[in-house]
């Protein structure tokens, strides 16, 4: 959904990765990747199923749920570099 306050257009999504569905964390990469060079302004909410130290420090051991939390946080670091990346390139449209 597109939301505009000011100045300001965001797209905001909400997303849901129902538990041990390793392979919606590439789906939700690939999504996300693509809305991201899209748009200049991105929110998503989620409830991923996803066990991560960065957000759950009850976290432990090896399960499904914690390699899906290992993909989203790789996810998250991916994205955000190469934002970084195409926002520094001289007549992006991104900021």
């Amino acid at each position: 959904m597109e939301v505009r306050v000011d100045r300001v257009q965001c797209v905001v999504a909400s997303v849901y990765i129902p538990p041990g569905e390793i392979q919606k964390v590439q789906v939700f990469s690939e999504q996300l990747a693509k809305v991201c060079h899209a748009y200049e302004e991105v929110l998503v909410a989620m409830d991923s199923n996803a066990r991560h130290k960065y957000w759950d420090e009850e976290v432990s051991g090896s399960g499904t749920n914690k390699k899906m939390g290992d993909m989203l946080m790789e996810v998250i670091i991916i994205i955000t570099s190469l934002l970084r990346v195409d926002r520094m390139q001289p007549n992006n449209k991104c900021k």
